[in-house]
């Protein structure tokens, strides 16, 4: 009786620490495997570069100021024609 019991006792636990490994390495093989194929990147999209990112962000800045002047430039063209109309084109300046 004990040469039966015996090796069930080693050899069961052997076969379920198997099995558990085995279901194991096949859960994490499949969460690596979604985990990769969310971390890549379509063929079609390119990434920019640092230089090109910081290239583009000062031009937007340049375009954004050139048009804030710009539109400032025109008010003051507005408002010194208001005021040369009101004054029938005459110059009142003190000197």
């Amino acid at each position: 009786m004990t040469s039966i019991i015996c090796p069930a006792l080693l050899f069961g636990p052997y076969f379920v620490v198997n099995l558990f490994l085995a279901v194991l390495k096949t859960k994490f093989g499949k969460a690596q495997r979604l985990f990769q194929s969310k971390m890549v990147t379509p063929r079609d999209v390119t990434k920019r570069n640092a230089l090109a990112a910081a290239g583009g962000f000062l031009a937007a800045a340049l375009r954004r100021y050139i048009e804030r002047r710009r539109a400032a430039a025109g008010a003051r063209e507005d408002a010194l024609e208001a005021t040369l109309l009101a004054h029938h084109g005459t110059w009142q300046g003190g000197s």
